[in-house]
């Protein structure tokens, strides 16, 4: 079959579970094992990443740590991309109720607070924690603990460097900012009115 697709060939590192899993869909569905695992990926970015806001968690952590473990960088900042776009509409209308409720005019205290809590406790349930900090009137200093793996740290940065440049005017400072297997510890240059006015 010719294809216009470029193809590559790799070595990939499996546990035997993995594998197992792998070798039995292939045969159930009569298809080679990389299209089962192209399929996996296909299917996990169209239902699970596509919209992290979902009430319902389609994987559990094991199956979501595999597929991570698939992802290619680029991919991984596709998707980071794309979760951010879906969340920012929803974030600026929100924002926009919580300021005139409260009276306040801290949108990006607001957004921290209250987008920690939709993460850790509602949707991403892999997440240990989120926390912020402002150093300086112009800095904001994230920390984000997970237990899945280092594409899994990639993909958080890339969301948050996208929402909080896209609604704050806020830019990663990556000469600041760290990002290991389970933690990330992300600096942030704030405009000039962290406030959100």
């Amino acid at each position: 079959m010719v294809t216009d697709k470029e193809s590559h060939s790799m070595g990939l590192r499996l546990d035997s579970e993995t594998y197992q899993e792998i070798e039995t869909l292939s045969k159930k569905f009569e298809v080679n094992k990389s299209q089962i695992i192209k399929m996996a990926i296909h299917r996990f970015h169209a239902s699970e990443m596509n919209d992290f806001s979902s009430q319902q968690v389609l994987f559990d952590k094991t199956t979501f740590r595999r597929v991570f473990e698939f992802l290619e960088p680029a991919q991984i900042e596709s998707l980071g991309i794309q979760n951010a776009q879906n969340h920012i509409i929803k974030i600026r209308k929100r924002l926009m109720q919580k300021i005139q409720k409260s009276g306040s005019d801290g949108g990006l205290e607001i957004f921290l607070s209250k987008f920690n809590l939709i993460l850790s406790k509602k949707h991403l349930k892999w997440i240990e924690s989120i926390k912020w900090q402002f150093l300086t009137t112009h800095e904001l200093l994230l920390f984000i603990n997970h237990d899945i793996n280092t594409n899994f740290s990639l993909f958080m940065k890339v969301l948050f460097k996208h929402i909080l440049h896209q609604v704050f005017s806020s830019e990663i400072m990556e000469d600041k900012s760290i990002m290991a297997e389970n933690q990330l510890e992300l600096h942030f240059k704030l405009s000039e009115k962290k406030d959100n006015k």
